[in-house]
């Protein structure tokens, strides 16, 4: 499996309030391979969800933890496919890499 970044890209729309973020699936390369994962304020209160649908990929990851398989949720939720959830883990892999923790020292 070729190994892939994530890139997030602003988009400013003809209206103010519909600001979106889209997270592009890049190459090795940095090409685009697919739009895969979208935000907008305007949808599911602005939760990362698959392009085109309100399946947040929240839900994605807890159908997952609880045992649902990737085929299993495909079956289920029509509109999702299979590379639209690895780019929610791929998507959620890569917010937690810039999660920053900062130790708290009482005085």
């Amino acid at each position: 499996m070729a190994a892939s970044a994530i890139h997030e890209l602003q988009v400013s729309l003809p209206s103010a309030d519909s600001r979106r973020t889209i997270y592009q699936h890049l190459d090795l390369e940095g090409h685009a391979m697919n739009a895969l994962i979208e935000s907008s304020p305007k949808v599911m209160l602005g939760k990362p969800v698959v392009a085109g649908t309100r399946i947040t990929v929240e839900f994605i990851l807890e159908e997952l933890a609880a045992g649902k398989t990737m085929q299993g949720l495909v079956d289920s939720h029509p509109r999702l496919s299979l590379s639209a959830i690895r780019a929610a883990l791929s998507y959620s892999a890569a917010v937690l890499r810039n999660d920053v923790v900062h130790e708290v020292v009482a005085a």
